[in-house]
């Protein structure tokens, strides 16, 4: 089976769960990716990361996935 990977802005929900956009050429979102807490590994709101794609959809009907890979943090120094 052939894994595939998305890459994307992690946004975070008040609940702690995470969701990847996935846009077209357009600019307009294509498909939202939804990350359980416990697969966000250590991403955090607005950083640009790459997500495993998970091959069941949740009850929620979105697709569910988890990230691998933080590719570039939105913020480098926290106080």
């Amino acid at each position: 089976m052939t894994q595939k990977y998305i890459e994307g802005t992690l946004k975070l929900s008040t609940k702690g769960t995470g969701y990847v956009t996935i846009e077209n050429q357009n600019g307009k979102v294509k498909e939202t990716i939804e990350i359980d807490p416990a697969f966000l590994k250590t991403g955090l709101a607005g950083d640009r990361v790459k997500v495993l794609l998970q091959p069941l959809v949740k009850d929620s009907g979105k697709k569910s996935g988890e990230v691998v890979e933080i590719l570039e943090r939105k913020k480098l120094e926290y106080v």
